[in-house]
């Protein structure tokens, strides 16, 4: 579009041309004794210099786009590592062979004016410079998203590159979201879900990262075969910290999956490394899929438990023979008349002879105080304040059902206010009522622990406790249903610790023949380890990185959720410790620095190599809390496990509209100029100050003018 911006009126930019203009043609005619041609030259040459200077004050502009150079580069990332060796694109290629071809063309590409720049990547990242590549460039490894991106903002910036497109499977280990990029990044997938290859397969499975010792590590492997035309034959080995526990052959029919079951118990705490491997079938697309590998953290179980009988319930026997059978620590306290108590169990506490203590402190040994009977008059309003604040103080109290719970309680006693349910008059009630766990998707290991139970068995329980309701906060793990569903086991948090309510005393009788004995061990133990899994948050680990580059240092920081008065004594210490893998000597060990919220600690040149960080805090001689992580430091990280490459791989750094198919090349190229496009701006160009040309026209016919005068003897 072409308009004019008049540096003076318009009016007399016209006046002064054509009088301009008139003063030459009366020159023409009257002023020149010259040849006729010579007089038409020099006219022409003066008229032209003024329609030049009419022009330029005229100041004409011109609309134009223009690409915004801040956005003038297209960047291309090229993913080489491991999985990309798979053999699953069209024509039995690989991924990187297939992403390399479809790179090889976008070289050609006018990304309407911006540069491009090539790199591929792996663990590191490189620009491409030499394009006549072996098959796979690099020496595979893994894939981090997070390098490659922090490699491309240093060397061209996101802030200015246009689009970013990357050829990838999408698997990732560095956990990458790219909620800051910057950048539009489009994505084109190179792979399968493998299910049209041969393959055999670890399919994905879900597993708990962190245990307690003795706690059953429980596990369902499904494994897959597909794109043979018969059955294979295979077998699975089981690996802990790289010894062998189990194997077991398997006969596979292509197109099914089966689940394989494997249980372990863990003795001792620490940091585990569970490898599950398949035997390999000739032609498969990929072996790293035969391989999984999975991290357990295992904590101290926990250390002391309590069971306080104001009164013996038919839970008495059951419970002292389950707590022997599984090695914990523990104490049954139990009235012989009215104050004398007896204990036994695998610890006998002086401070229980006389029932409750009478301090609350006197209880911060004990991780579980299990009370068997809850109804008013059992227990004395000192007694039921000490378990008020033992609970205060983050312990765990739990409140077991039967004949002498859940009835009549009276309000506003400490007792009422730790009860996670309001209780009834009349609370037990005998009858057949069938265990429910509730929504998968919302439910607690516990509680999952306690569904695989239920699907082994008819059996019911014979009586629970009803209530009036469950308190406000408080969380049912457990239901029952009978003609209607009712609750079953409740935790309500209260104060730092909290309190679970099991209303049955009825679970000893619940399975068949040593079905029964199996079902009421799991439970209690499972029970238990949940009681206490607040105390894992008394410590909280945070590190800049689990998989360290080489030379990089490790940074540890941790947030603490000990009261006050530990923080300050003088026997607390908090400290980092760094142990190569399978060994018990420390490397190095560093005491923590509070700094701000945090207590934070570094530890620097790790060679290469793979390390075990514990973390623990200790009052004393007295470890309170744990906490374990695996650092890879130096070393190439290899891919494994999960290879199907599928769009939900990509969401986390670009949107579905931007996840394309090694087919759709040309979609992608438009979609990309599209983008750029968006970002020209358009503007007015002014030739008159942006361009020499008019003052260079003026300079030349000027120049030419007043040669032709010499020239011509005018002078």
């Amino acid at each position: 579009m072409f308009n004019f911006y008049p540096l003076i009126p318009v009016w007399l930019i016209l006046l002064s041309g054509a009088f301009a203009l008139g003063m030459v043609y009366f020159t023409l005619k009257h002023g020149m004794d010259l040849p006729e041609w010579k007089c038409y030259l020099l006219s022409g040459i003066r008229a032209a210099v003024i329609m030049v200077l009419v022009l330029m004050l005229l100041c004409p502009g011109i609309t134009v786009n223009e690409q915004n150079r801040q956005r003038s580069n297209v960047v291309v990332l090229l993913d080489d590592s491991g999985s990309m060796a798979t053999r699953d694109m069209p024509g039995n290629i690989t991924r990187y062979r297939a992403a390399l071809d479809f790179a090889q063309k976008l070289r050609g590409v006018d990304f309407s004016g911006c540069r491009k720049h090539f790199y591929s990547f792996n663990t590191k990242t490189e620009l491409i410079k030499d394009w006549d590549v072996p098959e796979m460039r690099g020496a595979g490894g893994g894939t981090d998203f997070e390098q490659a991106f922090n490699c491309v903002n240093r060397d061209v910036g996101l802030a200015e590159t246009a689009a970013v497109v990357l050829l990838s499977d999408g698997l990732d280990y560095s956990a990458f979201t790219g909620n800051k990029l910057g950048a539009p990044v489009f994505a084109v997938k190179f792979g399968s879900e493998l299910s049209a290859v041969k393959d055999l397969r670890i399919e994905d499975f879900s597993y708990p990262r962190k245990l307690y010792t003795n706690e059953e590590f429980d596990l369902s492997i499904p494994v897959s075969l597909s794109g043979y035309e018969d059955g294979r034959e295979s077998r699975i080995t089981f690996y802990v910290d790289g010894k062998e526990v189990k194997q077991q052959s398997l006969k596979l029919s292509p197109g099914r999956t089966i689940d394989l079951p494997f249980k372990y118990s863990f003795t001792k705490p620490g940091l585990y490394i569970v490898k599950i491997r398949l035997d390999h079938l000739a032609d498969e697309a990929s072996y790293l899929n035969n391989k999984s590998e999975l991290i357990v953290e295992v904590n101290s179980g926990h250390n002391y438990t309590v069971c306080y009988f104001p009164v013996l319930t038919n839970s008495f026997r059951p419970l002292v023979r389950q707590f022997r059978s599984s090695g914990r620590k523990f104490s049954a306290v139990y009235r012989l008349r009215k104050d004398k108590f007896n204990q036994i169990g695998t610890r006998i506490n002086p401070l229980f002879d006389g029932g409750i203590p009478t301090k609350a402190k006197a209880l911060k040994d004990v991780d579980v105080f299990v009370l068997a009977a809850t109804q008013s008059g059992l227990l004395s309003t000192e007694q039921e304040s000490v378990l008020e604040q033992y609970v205060a103080n983050g312990g765990t109290l739990v409140m077991l059902g039967g004949e002498k719970s859940f009835g009549s309680v009276a309000a506003g006693t400490p007792l009422a206010q730790l009860m996670p349910v309001k209780s009834r008059r009349t609370s037990f009630v005998p009858g057949r009522f069938r265990i429910v766990a509730g929504n998968k998707r919302e439910r607690s290991r516990f509680a999952d622990r306690i569904a695989e139970l239920c699907a082994q068995t008819s059996a019911v329980l014979e009586g629970v406790n009803l209530v009036e309701s469950v308190k406000e906060g408080a969380e049912v793990l457990l239901s029952v249903e009978a003609a209607e569903k009712y609750p079953l086991v409740v935790a309500l948090p209260y104060g730092r610790g909290k309190v679970i309510a099991v209303l049955t005393n009825s679970l000893h009788l619940w399975g068949h023949g040593k079905q029964r004995r199996r079902n009421f061990g799991v439970f209690w133990e499972q029970l238990i380890n949940y009681a206490g899994r607040g105390k894992d948050d008394l410590l909280k680990v945070a590190l800049n990185k689990t998989k360290l580059p080489k030379n990089e240092t490790l940074k540890v920081s941790v947030k603490t959720n000990f009261s006050g008065k530990t923080l300050k004594s003088p026997d607390f210490k908090l400290e980092s410790a760094l142990y190569r893998l399978h060994s018990d000597n420390a490397l190095a060990v560093k005491s923590l620095n509070k700094t701000d919220a945090f207590y934070k600690a570094r530890f620097a040149n790790l060679r290469p190599g793979t390390y075990i960080l514990e973390t623990r805090a200790a009052l004393g001689k007295r470890i309170l809390s744990r906490r374990y992580n695996l650092i890879i430091a130096g070393k190439e990280i290899n891919e494994g496990g999960n290879l199907k490459a599928v769009d939900e791989n990509f969401l986390k750094f670009c949107s579905a509209g931007r996840i394309y198919d090694s087919a759709e090349r040309t979609k992608l190229v438009d979609d990309i100029i599209r983008t750029i496009r968006k970002n020209d701006v358009e503007r007015e160009w002014y030739p008159l100050f942006e361009t020499p040309f008019f003052y260079f026209a003026v300079l030349v016919l000027l120049m030419g003018g007043w040669y032709l005068r010499r020239k011509f003897n005018l002078f």
